[in-house]
């Protein structure tokens, strides 16, 4: 039996060994939870089928709250319905939401009957004080970085202030089953993610990091980092997936991260997210010396090929810096793999396929990259490009269970002309088909007769995007119609 069950929903992108890693929005709630003596169960959807039994096994007449953390999409819809079976189970016991969507419309989110409470932003010292307050029956208006509802009205207490990333408790990993969330589709070891550093300087229009209150930086200092690597070694684990939006926004602190692994010997593999901006700081021997402590991949958001989206984006690099940067990490042995998106509020045609045809280039300038699908684009409030979206007449979802369909790879785009509209999710699509090794290498269940039907299927598309010839195809409606199933299933 639990004080404090924490719910981890499932976010349609599932696959064992390739997207299902640590939950370390919920993982890293616990700790301070665990470290004030509270009994605290995890449960993670994506691992248990039998998800309804253990919740019913956990509740008893000392559970204070049940904790969802939610991304906006389809993660919405399986939180809202973890939180139906909470409510039959327990109608007395406050249901409590966090993570990115809950945060940017907290409001909104109270209007769902299954909302009781909202922590704003980061919950590392606001959901402990929740938890204590409602422990206790104490007022909640003392709680800073909450929203809930008083009198029919959502209340909230303000923003609470951001928390030191060295004063974090050492995960307890002791709640998840370690080994159930390694991944193997990206390093040559098998990984799990940690998280060293919040926000982003940057200011993409895309991005809630760029405009919204969540978007303050900072990190944890490279001891601190060295000492969690440890942790995970101790385990027995080699790989690690440093999970940060931008590992590489503070060139001094890399440098001392590499210049720590290589003093101390430490013999593990790393992947991490960057801007192409950001490489183009460093030079080949830097990159070198990167790889030989083990950096074996880095994730590139360079999002379009068209310098005016790049431009209109905020993303501070044209295409051709964007070439330069990958002939740098094929010289330091570093495997890339780069994401785009379309749909893109005023994009064209044109800006698209330059996507496909940047896509194509660095596909075959360098064979070991990996070429992310064209994701489509998601307005999220607080965001540059969702007020140019509204600006073109689209309304943004009235309702939390609105947004369930509002992301990379189901939404409307209804802010684009109707041709563009159309042909954004031909070329989300056919993406898919830009590289045949990653494709097979992250869906390892496909068979050999169906790897071979791929393997033809992306030599059509490059020939297809090299022609500048996209009309004729039957095939994509039946393809939007496995991916949809792929990601809800």
């Amino acid at each position: 039996m639990a004080n404090v069950i924490l719910f981890y929903p499932r976010t349609g992108m599932d696959i064992s060994g390739t997207f299902r890693y640590v939950p370390l929005s919920v993982l890293t709630l616990a700790a301070p939870l665990v470290k004030e003596g509270y009994s605290v169960a995890l449960i993670d959807q994506r691992l248990d089928p039998n998800w309804r039994e253990k919740v019913r096994k956990e509740v008893d007449s000392n559970t204070i709250c049940f904790g969802i953390s939610s991304m906006t999409g389809l993660q919405l819809q399986f939180g809202l319905e973890a939180a139906m079976e909470f409510r039959k189970i327990a109608p007395k016991i406050p249901i409590v939401w966090g993570g990115a969507h809950p945060s940017l419309v907290w409001e909104q989110c109270l209007g769902n009957p299954y909302v009781d409470l909202v922590v704003v932003n980061e919950g590392d010292e606001t959901f402990p004080r929740l938890v204590k307050s409602l422990e206790d029956k104490s007022a909640l208006n003392t709680v800073a970085g909450i929203a809930y509802k008083e009198g029919g009205k959502a209340r909230f207490t303000g923003m609470p202030r951001f928390v030191d990333l060295d004063s974090l408790r050492p995960l307890p990993y002791h709640l998840i089953p370690l080994n159930e969330y390694l991944t193997s589709s990206d390093t040559s070891e098998k990984s799990i993610n940690i998280e060293t550093s919040r926000g982003c300087p940057a200011r993409c229009s895309f991005c809630y990091y760029g405009s919204s209150s969540m978007a303050r930086w900072r990190y944890m200092s490279s001891e601190k980092i060295l000492g969690m690597i440890h942790e995970i070694l101790e385990k027995g684990i080699k790989g690690i997936w440093l999970y940060d939006s931008n590992f590489f926004a503070s060139h001094r602190r890399v440098k001392d991260i590499v210049d720590g692994l290589s003093n101390a010997g430490i013999q593990a593999t790393f992947k991490a997210q960057c801007r192409a901006e950001d490489l183009l700081h460093f030079d080949v021997d830097f990159l070198k010396k990167l790889r030989s402590v083990g950096f074996e991949k880095l994730f590139v958001g360079i999002e379009s090929g068209s310098d005016r989206i790049l431009k209109l984006i905020n993303k501070k690099i044209t295409i051709n810096q964007a070439y330069e940067v990958d002939a740098k990490l094929r010289e330091a042995g570093i495997v890339p793999f780069y994401s785009f998106m379309c749909g893109i509020p005023g994009e064209t045609v044109d800006d698209i396929h330059a996507s496909l045809t940047a896509m194509k280039v660095l596909a075959e300038k360098n064979p070991s990259a990996e070429i992310g699908h064209l994701s489509l684009c998601s307005p999220y409030p607080g965001t540059e490009i969702f007020e140019h979206c509204r600006k073109t007449g689209w309304e943004p979802p009235a309702k939390m269970e609105d947004w369930i369909n509002n992301t990379w790879n189901s939404n409307e785009t209804s802010w684009l002309e109707s041709h563009v509209k159309k042909f954004a999710k031909k070329a989300s699509i056919l993406s898919y088909f830009m590289n045949y090794k990653m494709l097979v290498s992250y869906y390892p269940q496909l068979k050999a007769p169906v790897k071979f039907m791929v393997y033809l299927y992306c030599k059509i598309i490059k020939l297809r995007i090299s022609a500048k010839f996209y009309q004729f195809m039957p095939e994509i409606p039946l393809l939007i119609f496995l991916r949809k199933k792929m990601y809800s299933a």
